[in-house]
């Protein structure tokens, strides 16, 4: 950064209330440790967070400015070093914990939270209410407010440590984080990448850390399952006796070993996704236990009984797992400060009493079986009003059919009677009639800090609360009620004004609602509303259109919406903050007029910010007229889809630049209109346009002249009418569909001088003959070609009638040529023309889609220049010639073959060519061997072959031992890895295997050199004990589908467990 930009970023993080009150002394000390700070944002904004805490104190600015550190020699920066040395002794032990975590890992607040207290690096303040988590969070936001760490651009609520603070954190952590290049056996932590490092483990000195405290593989692929060999599992666990950390989330074990529950120190157990169908009782000995991650465990029905010894637990989240019921005794957890799920079992309606001692619950609470509650007095026992720790309060009735418990469910409900600090609310699967009134409180003037209420499936709920009382209110969906007729005054409450801090409303699939009406006596609603979906209401007819701010409109599946009833009535185009518009299924629709777009004619008022809008499946709509005073003054973005009846559309869009028309069968016009003033030509609309696609549309002959600036250009299969396009001088993407006699390519393309991609489709003429008899060398910038013939074009006519006509020079920077749906004799005049074309640098050539090509021809050769060929779903083809392939027998480095399901051989000579490295061949259902000296194709370096079930490697022929990638699966006849030979391959680092069904072991069969190894489907493939050690530089291991591979049987009737690893 320049010392300009470097004071502004230094002003604004150390004065963030302006510099005028600080003094020039300081100003001065400033300027010259921004110096020091040499441009790097980074240092300038730490060294700025912490220079801010120090406020106006000259005497410690200047002891900042006179550290000796700035002279140290070390890598550190010493800015970096100097915030950090002002950090509070708790926050940089957190801090260094950092360490742990490869660089650019993302992770989440709770997620270090929770691991800073089970570590013990939290101390207890004198302030006995305050809670452990709750000081973790200060030290979090602490290192976020002084740029230790910053927000993760995935926008996911993550975060992460930029690579130099990173460093700073290896640098102060002394070691303790294991090393596996230098593995020291006092070190304290372990932290390694799941499903890539785990034949570390295997190699190393691990098992020997008797003194580890931290063991905690991280996941880079969430949600799949990942595999851990048994036996060097149970071996490494049983020396982990001081764990205060464990995770084993993401591994596909069914059972624990016995050994963990003599982790007597153990505070922190994540489990997550795994295979386990029971939690051992030796886990309720770990007294100290205070976080149990249990989340997604499918197979977990039921938690130990044993459970609640867990006297110190203060965290359970079985959030996806399938219990059926919690144990007996639950209360007796007092400690609990989250719990993701509790679930009310069948006939255990008493146990909500067990909440009632559980006082101290945190963040969100999920009420799972409220189905089984037989007494609403149960519930009342709980005490919700007295958890005033929650934020969120999820309420789930199972769906029973036929239930008959109206009355019940309401009783039960009531019975909640929830804090008033709730922020959060989830009422789903209810079956009464009518809402609690806790929920929104009894006056406009209630104290609710609710901010996001849901309705869910409640099937039998016929009116709703007062919800426009709620004052906090930010979010509210309503789904899946199907009694709902209106949304009036009851809706909206006594307040003056309704909804006030709404900001999104969502109803989907409420079938019987038929109004939504207008607050009443002149009350103004939804001023913060922003964004409105109205989903599958199909008997509604009317809604208020009274949203100041609203930007965001989606209306899907409202048949009779806008239809003759409510004409008169809404007027999108008046809401001044609308910026995208979705319409799909309003079948009623069948104007866009003065009615939808608003009847102001003095000025350019309708749709004054709409940037997108979205019309489709409107089958009634029929015209576009425009109001006599002019809008879509933003709009950017406009698609037409299945509006069959649609006749003409008129262009009025001044700053459009994206325009879609599909399947709008009766459309014969896009109508230009000009611009404000009549007469202007710099103001003419269609100059902004820069992309447009076009479909289906059989009546549509032209496409504006005025579209002078398109660069991406797609006129569809469907237009036969259409007969010309603008001139194209600045076109970058072009697709055509020729099915109109009258159109010409010579026209279209002449002034196509930026030109890079192009694709002709025929469907009327010898469209091929007539491009190619253009001087193609004007198309300068035309890298990639693309000639597609229908199955009606006739073969016979398909050829050039006077040779002398044909272009002899390619376009000069053209290096990919694909043709689809070719013939024997197209085939040889395109490829012999291209051939012989001086100036052709063909890299790049496709065949696909050719039904009737049996062989190719026997006279043409390939340019010298290829290096990719790809042959496709070429369904007759039998043969690959010699001669086809010998013109780029020195120059081709991949050869691509696919569902060409008669191949029965590939060329001899393929074995000799020394520049191929790459050759993948599937679903080639006739090819039954490789050519004869495949073994020694030198060059090649992957080799690809699936699903060519008649295809035999020959003991004598084999595969090129220089292969470094090997995929080979669902060959039938090769029924056994050990008939692959592969132990001969030195140089294989990658192998995919799929498809054994008759191996039972790979013991001797794979080569040392494998470092990725991902085999698929072999049922009875039974152990990978005692291949993996033989195997000294595998780094990743990918299991699926071997349902044998480290199962461990506990019981007769004990299923296959299928192992999923990466």
């Amino acid at each position: 950064m320049s010392e300009g930009e470097s004071w502004s970023l230094f002003e604004s993080v150390a004065f963030p209330y302006g510099s005028e009150g600080a003094s020039p002394t300081l100003k001065e000390i400033g300027r010259r440790i921004v110096d020091k700070c040499k441009g790097l944002p980074l240092a300038i904004k730490m060294i700025g967070g912490l220079l801010f805490s120090y406020g106006n104190d000259e005497m410690k600015w200047k002891n900042v400015l006179e550290s000796t550190v700035w002279s140290s020699t070390s890598e550190i920066r010493p800015s970096l070093w100097l915030s950090y040395y002002h950090l509070p002794q708790p926050v940089q032990q957190c801090f260094a914990y950092f360490s742990l975590f490869p660089k650019d890992y993302e992770f989440q607040m709770d997620e270090m939270v929770m691991l800073w207290v089970a570590e013990g690096f939290i101390e207890k303040t004198t302030q006995d209410f305050e809670q452990l988590e709750d000081i973790a969070r200060g030290y979090f936001n602490h290192l976020l407010l002084n740029f230790f760490i910053q927000e993760s651009s995935s926008g996911t609520s993550q975060f992460v440590l930029h690579d130099l603070v990173h460093d700073l954190a290896e640098y102060v952590s002394m070691g303790l984080c294991l090393d596996w290049k230098d593995i020291n056996l006092q070190s304290r932590r372990l932290c390694y990448k799941k499903g890539e490092d785990e034949m570390l483990l295997y190699k190393s000195k691990v098992q020997k850390l008797s003194l580890l405290r931290t063991f905690l593989p991280i996941m880079r692929f969430p949600h799949r399952q990942f595999y851990l060999d048994n036996k060097i599992f149970r071996d490494m666990l049983s020396n982990f006796k001081f764990l205060r950390v464990l995770s084993l989330e993401g591994y596909a074990i069914s059972v624990l070993p016995d050994s963990v529950g003599d982790m007597k120190l153990l505070r922190y157990m994540n489990i997550s996704g795994s295979n386990i169908e029971c939690v051992p009782l030796r886990i309720c000995r770990l007294y100290n236990l205070q976080f149990l991650i249990l989340r997604d465990c499918r197979r977990l029905k039921r938690l130990p009984a044993n459970i609640i010894d867990l006297v110190n637990l203060r965290y359970l989240k079985v959030f996806g797992t399938p219990l059926e019921e919690m144990p007996d005794g639950f209360g007796a957890l007092k400690n609990l400060q989250v719990l993701s799920n509790f679930v009310v079992g069948k006939d255990k309606s008493e146990q909500m009493k067990e909440l009632k001692d559980i006082t101290n619950l945190h963040k969100k609470l999920q009420i799972s079986g409220l189905n089984n509650i037989t007494d609403p007095e149960h519930v009342v026992a709980a005490q919700f009003g007295k958890k005033e720790y929650l934020e969120e309060l999820v309420l789930e009735w199972g769906w029973i059919e036929n239930r008959e418990t109206t009355t019940l469910d309401e009783r039960v409900l009531d019975a909640i009677q929830a804090h008033e600090n709730l922020k959060k609310v989830t009422v789903s699967g209810y079956g009464g009639k009518r809402l609690s009134t806790w929920i929104v409180g009894m006056s406009p003037s209630s104290n609710i800090k609710l901010r996001s209420l849901c309705i869910s499936n409640c099937f039998n709920l016929e009116t709703l609360p007062l919800l426009g009382n709620l004052p906090a209110l930010k979010k509210l969906t309503i789904t899946n009620s199907h009694c709902i007729q209106s949304l009036g005054e009851e809706f909206y409450g006594g307040s003056s004004r309704p909804f006030p801090a709404l900001e999104t409303f969502e109803i989907h699939y409420m079938f019987a609602l038929k109004a939504w009406s207008h607050p009443g006596c002149n009350r103004r609603g939804f001023p913060s509303l922003q964004r409105l979906k109205i989903q599958n209401c199909p008997e509604l007819m009317t809604f208020p259109v009274c949203f100041p701010s609203l930007t965001d409109l989606r209306i899907d599946g409202c048949g009779k919406l806008f239809g003759p009833e409510t004409r008169g009535g809404v007027s999108l185009g008046n809401l001044p903050a609308l910026k995208d518009i979705f319409m799909r299924g309003a079948h009623c629709l069948e104007s866009l007029n003065k009615g939808f777009c608003g009847d102001d004619s003095s000025n350019d008022s309708f749709f004054p910010a709409l940037e997108k809008l979205t019309i489709s499946e409107m089958s009634g709509l029929k015209t576009w007229c425009f109001p006599g005073g002019r809008g879509f003054a933003s709009l950017k973005e406009l698609q037409i889809e299945y509006c069959w009846e649609l006749i003409k559309i008129p262009f009025c869009f001044p700053c459009l630049t994206k325009l879609k028309i599909w399947d709008c069968y009766n459309l014969i016009e896009i109508e230009m209109i000009g611009g404000p003033e009549e007469g202007s030509v710099s103001t003419t609309y269609g100059h902004s346009l820069l992309s447009i696609s076009i479909s289906n549309c059989p009546k549509l002959e032209e496409i504006p002249k005025s579209f002078v600036n398109l660069m991406d250009v797609y006129c569809g299969d469907g237009c036969n009418k259409l007969a010309s396009v603008p001139r194209l001088q600045h076109v970058r993407e072009l697709c055509l569909y020729v099915a109109n006699e009258s159109m010409s390519l010579e026209a279209a393309l002449q002034d196509s001088t930026f030109l890079e991609e192009l694709t002709i489709v025929s469907y009327c003429r010898n469209v091929a003959v007539e491009l190619l008899s253009l001087d193609l060398n004007r198309l300068t910038s035309l890298k990639f070609l693309c000639l597609m013939f229908t199955e009606d074009d006739d073969c016979e006519r398909i050829c050039w009638e006077n040779d002398d006509k044909v272009a002899k020079r390619a376009p000069p920077n053209l290096s990919h040529l694909q043709i689809n749906g070719w013939s024997l004799q197209t085939s040889a005049k395109i490829l012999t023309h291209f051939s012989h074309l001086s100036g052709a640098l063909i890299t790049k050539l496709e065949f696909l889609n050719c039904p009737a090509l049996e062989s190719f021809p026997p006279d043409v050769e390939l340019p010298s220049t290829l290096q990719s060929l790809h042959i496709s779903y070429c369904n007759a083809l039998t043969t690959i010639s010699d001669r086809f392939l010998n013109g780029c027998s020195n120059s081709l480095q991949e050869l691509t073959i696919g569902s060409c399901w008669n191949l029965v051989c590939l060329p001899q000579s393929l074995s000799t060519f020394q520049s191929i490295h790459k050759l993948d061949l599937r679903y080639c259902d006739a090819l039954e061997s490789l050519p004869d000296g495949f073994h020694k194709a030198t060059s090649l370096r992957t080799l690809s072959l699936d699903r060519c079930p008649k295809l035999v490697v020959l003991k004598e022929c084999g595969f090129p031992t220089a292969l470094t990638h090997l995929t080979f699966g669902n060959c039938l006849k090769m029924k056994a890895v050990s008939n692959l030979r592969l132990t001969k391959l030195t140089s294989l680092a990658h192998l995919e295997l799929e498809g054994f069904p008759e191996t039972f072991t790979l013991d001797g069969c794979l080569p040392e050199s494998i470092e990725e190894l991902k085999i698929k489907n072999f049922p009875h493939l039974e152990s990978l004990s005692r291949l993996l050690p033989t195997l000294k530089n595998l780094r990743r291991l990918h299991v699926d589908d071997c349902p044998l591979v480290n199962q461990k049987p506990r019981s007769k009737m004990h299923k296959l467990i299928p192992q999923l690893c990466i």
